[in-house]
Parts: structure tokens; sequence; C-alpha cells
């Protein structure tokens, strides 16, 4: 970002000031200040303030107005400092366009993050937008930024509604066959970073989607009560096609290939009860019972498992942070019809999940080159830790459950460690 006559910005959290036309006239900026922006990846600011109030429409399509005066806007990060106000290559490391890193990117499969933008009137999308972006680079995500194929943190795309989720999940897997020449090219990963709760998963605005049509209507109803919008009555109230778990199904079913992964990086996915943080014990003990049956994640497994794929779905036990949560549940192909959830933990499994990210933590930093540790501070240990839980679920199969446990002594299972430790040094490379 650019100062110069014309512009102007300060620091403010993730709040800057700058004059209308730089605003509508850029989508994406070179950052030039290192002393607020460290020059390595690319970093996302998901609101500006825009000084002339009366814009009300921003021609950019990365650059959205959402209210007079406000606008979301995605702003890269360079690995060197910028000159000028020029456009940002559209990821680092893989150039729009090219067929090598595509290729790359997608020998098991396209993976795609696909993160909520407008959240009214929760105010957490910045967390969304960073969780995205972050996975997206390690994961060598691909996306569509500026009508071209991209790979890395520039691949997260926004959406608001759950359509646009789908048409994103089309446009880019159609995009990526054609460039590829691969019309056999499928959708290996699948991760939605947004709310949820233990019957649907909150695009806000109205837009989700839940375990059945009731569920959907009545929330979606409730929701504008809240508001004092949307539908007078229950009965006036419509449900999208894609609004409940099967119409989602049905809808990215051609896309996903037979043993796709999604992964729900939001709450309670895989609860069948509400968060336990405020239930009583006997639910605790029955949702645990249960294994998340009938869980938003569970529903949401059976139906795109139905014709024996060997599709999984990923859902948190618990609120809390969106990568950050370890209280994980698998529900997976193999488990269609039988029961809810595979064994990831052992025990009581809401109890266990934090114990054994943090064996698994002291682990995996012994194990480290010292010269590749994260550092010793308050900060870099959640960001460990939070990297941990990401990435659980993309662990070998034969390595879970994960580990297993007698009284208070847990032994972690065989080569989780070692993959655990080859990952972060592929996530974390030397400079970075």
């Amino acid at each position: 970002m650019r100062k110069n006559a014309n512009s102007q910005y300060k620091q403010h959290t993730d709040k800057y000031i700058m004059d209308s036309k730089t605003v509508l006239q850029q989508s994406v900026y070179h950052a030039k200040e290192v002393d607020w922006l460290s020059p390595k990846f690319h970093y996302d600011l998901t609101r500006v303030h825009v000084s002339n109030p009366e814009i009300q429409v921003a021609p950019c399509p990365r650059l959205a107005i959402q209210a007079p005066g406000t606008a979301n806007l995605a702003i890269q990060r360079q690995t060197q400092d910028a000159a000028s106000n020029a456009p940002a290559p559209a990821a680092a490391g893989g150039a729009a366009g090219s067929v090598q890193t595509l290729q790359q990117a997608t020998q098991d499969g396209l993976t795609l993050a696909i993160y909520v933008s407008d959240l009214s009137p929760f105010t957490d999308q910045a967390t969304f937008a960073g969780a995205a972006g972050s996975f997206a680079q390690d994961h060598h995500a691909v996306g569509i930024a500026d009508g071209q194929l991209v790979v890395g943190q520039a691949a997260a795309q926004s959406a608001t509604t759950v359509a646009e989720v789908v048409a994103h999940i089309q446009a880019t897997l159609r995009m990526a066959r054609q460039q590829l020449g691969r019309e056999d090219l499928q959708v290996s990963t699948l991760a939605l970073f947004t709310h949820g709760l233990n019957d649907y998963l909150n695009f806000g605005g109205g837009n989700l989607i839940a375990t059945d049509e009731t569920t959907a209507g009545d929330t979606k109803w409730r929701g504008g009560q809240r508001t004092r919008q949307g539908a007078d009555r229950r009965s006036e109230v419509t449900v999208g096609p894609a609004e409940t778990a099967q119409g989602f199904a049905d809808s990215v079913d051609a896309a996903l290939s037979g043993t796709a992964r999604v992964v729900l990086y939001a709450c309670l996915t895989g609860g069948t009860y509400s968060d336990p943080a405020s239930a009583q014990a006997q639910v605790e003990v029955e949702d645990h019972r249960t294994g998340g049956e009938g869980s938003f994640a569970d529903t949401l497994r059976d139906e795109l498992t139905e014709r024996g794929q060997q599709r999984e779905v990923w859902g948190h036990r618990s609120s809390a942070h969106t990568t950050g949560n370890p209280r994980w549940r698998v529900f997976d192909g193999q488990q269609a019809g039988e029961q809810a959830s595979a064994p990831l933990f052992g025990g009581v499994e809401q109890l266990h999940a934090d114990r054994v990210r943090r064996e698994l933590a002291r682990q995996i930093r012994e194990q480290l080159p010292e010269d590749r540790r994260p550092a010793d501070t308050k900060r870099a240990r959640k960001q460990f830790n939070n990297w941990i839980a990401r990435e659980m679920p993309f662990a070998p199969e034969e390595m879970r459950p994960f580990a297993t446990h007698e009284q208070s002594e847990y032994e972690l299972a065989a080569g989780l460690v070692e993959w655990y430790v080859q990952r972060y040094l592929e996530h974390h490379p030397v400079g970075e």
C-alpha cells in the first residue's frame, strides 16, 4: 500500500484509512511498510474505511462495498518491498496460468478453501479469511482470482451464500480441467471456514446448510425475526436447493472424488447436542455415547456416501477457534450406516483431544531441528497448537486413533510425530 498525496492510511488493528480513488482502482496492493507488515506471504485485510462516504459501488471484482464508507478488500503481502501501487502477482510461488504449478498442486486432486465473507451481525470475518488463506498457502489450494487460476494463499475464495460456495467449486474445477486437459480431475479436499452449530453450517444473513429442510426453514425464519427482516410467517420462508445436507451433497457430488475429504472448520458440526460448556454432565456423556449421531457432519457424510463412495467429513465436537480446535470427529464412508464417527483420541474425546494435542506439541518440538522450532513465546505456542489441530484431518488413516491412554499416560500412534515433523518443515520453509 503506497503512501502518496492521494492516499492516506494508518494502522489500527486491521483497519486503514484510504482515499476513494485508490480503493476503487486497486483490488490488490503491494505492501511497502515492513514495520507493520512482514514481507513473506500475503496478508488479508477484510475491512477498509473509504474516506468518501458517498461511494456505494466498487467495480473491482475482489472489492465490494458493504455499506456507505466500508469495503471488503484482500491485500497481497509480497516477498519484496514494492515501489508502486501496481497490482501484485496472483499467488506467491505460482503465477496465474502456470500449467506446471497447477499440475504440481493437483497431483492428488483439487484442494479448495472457501470462507464466509459476510457474517452479519458477527464481526469475526477476518478470522475465517486469515485461516483460509494460511490453509490455502500450506495446502497448495487452487482458486480463481481476477479471472485466472491461482495456487496458494490468494486461492482462498470468499462466499456469502451457499450458492456462491457451489459456484466456486464448479467454476474452479471447470477452469482447472480446461487448463490442464484433464476431464477426470475432481476435488479431493473441500475446506469450509465459517460458523456452525450441531445441525447447520452458518453463512450469515439467513444463508446456511442444515441437516434437513425443516431445520433450515426454522433457522432462517428465527434469524429473520431477530433481525426484523425476511418473511413474517414461517410458511413464507424459502429454502434454497443447496441449503440442506442432501441438496448440497447433490450439488457438489459430481465435483468431488469418490474418496474426497470435506473439512468443516466450524464449531459444533460434529456434535449431537449443543456446546458442552453450557450443558449438563449427562448431555456430555450422551453425546459421547452417540459419537455425533444426527449431527450436521454425520448427516452430510450420509448424503455424500449414499451411493457407496468412501468420502469422509470432519466436524468439531465443541466450539473454539476455527482451526485451533483439536476436538475433531471424523465421519467416514466406511462407517456410513453403521456408527456415527470413528474414534480418534479414545475415552471421553472432548477431554482427551486437548491432552493429546499437548503431548503431540511436546514431542514434535523435541524432534524438530533446533533452528526450525517455533519460538518459545505465547503467540508462537498458540500458532503452533492451532496448526497441529488444523492438520489432524490430514494425518494418514492408519494413524487413527491418534493416541491410546491408560490413566494419565498417552501413547501416540506409531509414525504420527514423524509425520507431523515432516509436515511442519514443509509448511514452514527456511526463512519464513
